[in-house]
């Protein structure tokens, strides 16, 4: 039991080299012969502290766990290191004398010997840093190869033998496989904390350096708004410490004002419900007094305590936005020049080809025919580029109110007629949804229509056909329009709805086309609230899909019809709520001239008007902000009838409106002598 004991006591000591080198073990890696030197000091004095308290079997024999020492002095230390300290150790043992002097020097030796062996095969030859695995082959060279020695070497009796093994090739295996273990994994651990802190810094540092701001956000269950980070591009966009941003719930929208702060506040919430990401366009007042034009996109995930996180940046587009509206003011500018002589140009050609001015001779008709099918080109393109200056700055009016779409295609389909059968292309209309409504701008409908049957037609093949489709997709109407072409490559097809983009093929440039097609669809679908989407396989052909919100239809009235229904010597009081860019393109026109529409701008004026009047219609522009409209709604009564613009140039059609009011109030069995509310109905959103 002493044996064992003092087994015990020697193989704590070796802990104290083991903590030196857990201490300066990050410090003296850098250096091979610096680590080498102080190793091999540290394991020195650790192994004369063991001998000093060795187990003498007999006179002359003496055992404890020295060959650990010389081990892991190799082993973490390196050839430098297990030099010094074996050398120290086989100069005490020899001194202490006896028969196993010899012996117990030799095992010291070849221990440091085996070791530096193994050190060289695994971190010069295999090119590893040290691990668990490592330790274990060290752990079992020092209990084998210094027992192996000893028994050669040794003239001591069996039994002296046995006993003395039975000590030391115990201990050295379990103090070196323990105690090299505790080192190597404490230098790993302090490794990865060093890597990781030095990949965090470049992280840092490329994100701080980044052109834009990057942050993440959380709503906390108040629904107000935390940064979790953000990244030094926080003074070049903002002009704004990110320390700011940190501690500041909300900042965000303080920043964006009320509108724009409005609009991240849906985005917020769409995106936790879908899990989508989101893009946002809003505009700064910059601390330096000018306007910056910020795109805020960010995508959610979920972090490691279940919390919704958005990850996302902020980019300055100030430029870009300039460029842009350079670029098409000038575009606009050239058209709006061209327009007018390309007008003459094309009606004189028109007029020649006629024949008003007499017969022409063959080759002067081939080349009028084709200056007039040119000069045709060159109108259209001038028309749609002028189409996608309107749309863009808001100037193009979109008459909104509730119309079939069945007939709006076929008269669409109609014009097309004598294309298709050019082209030997059968059009077919599949009408899966009779009657079904949507609250679209006809004209503008028909433009989308038309741009995708032009389109469809153009890239069917002769004996082709294309399919219309219309039919109910729970609350929403989807219109179709399919063909058997040559279909979109995987490579195009991201920039399909961009302006100006046109496959780049002889066969496709042979087509024609002003590449602005597609891009009027989509900025005419998503300025009434619908959306567009394709599919396509290549050689198999493409269809478009157009979806509107679905809405009931209301009869269209003339003149008699509206005298006839009673509205055109009724008298309503309309309240329109907003700035004049909420209504690009005003109210239209009411049906009766007894009619009185008041248009105000601020919260303030609204309840004033709503306190001194009772209005039978309110419409709110889309401008007008969702807090401000909050105060307002508890002045309106119940009786009113509330439109909501759902986007700025819409407008809405107060005679299908006011026809609805007057019907709830035949329903209801009012008079209509002005003298009693019109009676409650839904509010509505256009």
């Amino acid at each position: 039991m002493d044996s064992i004991i003092a087994m015990i006591e020697g193989g704590s000591v070796i802990v104290v080299a083991v903590l030196c080198c857990i201490f300066f073990g990050a410090t003296l890696k850098r250096s091979f012969w610096l680590g080498g030197l102080v190793y091999g000091v540290v394991f020195a004095v650790t192994g004369a502290i063991v001998m000093s308290n060795s187990i003498e079997i007999i006179p002359g024999v003496r055992t404890d766990p020295r060959n650990a020492v010389a081990a892991l002095s190799g082993a973490i230390g390196g050839p430098l290191s297990a030099l010094i300290s074996a050398a120290v150790m086989m100069l005490i043992r020899l001194s202490y004398g006896g028969m196993g002097a010899v012996p117990g020097a030799a095992a010291i030796g070849s221990a440091a010997v085996a070791s530096v062996l193994l050190w060289g095969w695994w971190a010069m030859w295999r090119g590893r840093e040290p691990s668990k695995e490592y330790i274990f082959y060290q752990a079992l060279a020092a209990a084998t190869v210094p027992t192996l020695t000893i028994f050669f070497l040794s003239s001591v009796p069996m039994d002296v033998f046995i006993r003395s093994a039975s000590l030391f090739a115990p201990t050295n295996f379990l103090a070196v496989l323990l105690l090299g273990g505790l080192i190597v994994s404490e230098q790993q651990r302090r490794w990865a904390i060093g890597s990781n802190a030095e990949k965090e810094a470049q992280l840092v540092a490329v994100a701080n350096n980044a052109p834009g701001m990057l942050f993440q956000l959380t709503l906390d269950p108040q629904g107000r708004l935390h940064f979790l980070y953000v990244s030094g591009g926080s003074r070049r966009v903002f002009g704004i410490p990110r320390e700011t941003f940190l501690a500041s719930p909300n900042f965000l929208y303080t920043l964006l004002g009320e509108e724009d702060g409005q609009r991240l506040r849906t985005l917020l919430a769409t995106s936790a419900e879908t899990g989508n990401r989101w893009s946002l366009e809003v505009t700064y007042i910059h601390p330096l007094n000018h306007r910056v034009w910020l795109q805020l996109t960010a995508e959610p995930r979920l972090d490691s305590q279940e919390r919704l996180v958005w990850d996302g940046s902020i980019f300055d587009i100030t430029n870009q936005k300039r460029n842009e509206a350079m670029k098409n003011e000038f575009v606009a500018t050239v058209s709006h020049e061209l327009r007018t002589p390309l007008t003459s140009i094309h009606g004189a050609l028109s007029l020649l080809s006629s024949g008003a001015q007499g017969d022409l001779p063959a080759p002067t008709r081939r080349l009028l025919s084709l200056a007039l099918h040119n000069s045709e080109r060159l109108k259209n393109l001038i028309n749609d580029i002028l189409d996608i200056e309107k749309i863009e700055s808001g100037s193009m009016p979109f008459m909104i109110s509730s119309h079939p779409l069945d007939p709006l295609i076929v008269q669409a389909i109609e014009a097309n007629a004598n294309f298709g059968t050019a082209e030997g292309v059968d059009v077919r209309f599949e009408n899966g949804a009779p009657g079904a409504a949507a609250l679209i701008d006809p004209e503008r409908f028909n433009q989308i229509i038309d741009n995708l049957l032009s389109n469809a037609l153009k890239f069917s093949p002769a004996g082709g056909r294309v399919v219309v489709g219309l039919k109910r997709d729970g609350h929403r109407v989807r219109i179709s329009v399919s063909d058997d072409g040559p279909g979109i490559p995987a490579s195009f097809q991201p920039r399909l709805f961009e302006k100006f983009e046109q496959l780049e093929s002889v066969d496709n440039r042979s087509k024609g086309g002003t590449g602005l097609g597609l891009s009027i669809c989509k900025a005419l679908v998503e300025r009434m609230d619908g959306s567009i989407t394709f599919e396509t396989q290549p050689g198999k052909g493409t269809t478009f899909i157009v979806e509107f919100p679905a809405v009931e239809a209301l009869p269209q009235r003339d003149e008699a019809e509206r005298r006839s229904a009673g509205l055109a010597g009724t008298s309503f009081q309309v309240l329109c709520i907003g700035t004049s860019a909420d209504f690009s393109v005003g109210i239209n026109e009411p049906v009766s001239a007894g009619t009185v529409i008041e248009q105000v701008c601020s919260q303030e004026a609204a309840l004033n008007k709503l306190s001194s009047t009772d209005f039978d219609l309110v419409v709110r522009g889309a401008g007008f902000s969702e807090q401000a409209w909050e105060s307002v709604q508890p002045a309106i009564p119940d009786s009113t009838v509330v439109v909501e613009l759902s986007a700025r140039g819409h407008s809405c059609d107060l005679t299908d409106i006011l026809a609805t009011v007057l019907k709830q109030k035949i329903t209801d069995g009012a008079e209509d002598d002005r003298q009693e509310p019109l009676g409650k109905i839904q509010a509505t959103q256009v």
